[in-house]
């Protein structure tokens, strides 16, 4: 006898992250007005990015060095 594996369910760990563009991140009141600057600089225009990306994209900046 096969058994038929189950279905994923769309439950909140099946669930898409919500994206965003780079205007509505740079107005959402999540950011500060410095973590906005960075925003700016870093996103693409033409590209979406999750909340969690935009945070990793921030830290990554601060971590950059100075050649």
């Amino acid at each position: 006898m096969s058994r038929k594996q189950a279905e994923p369910t769309n439950g909140p760990e099946n669930k898409p992250e919500a994206t965003f563009r780079k205007e509505q991140l740079l107005a959402a009141k999540r950011f500060t007005p410095q973590q906005r600057d960075i925003l700016s600089a870093v996103l693409a225009e033409n590209q979406t990015y999750t909340i969690d990306a935009a945070v990793r994209l921030i830290e990554d900046f601060g971590k950059r060095t100075v050649k």
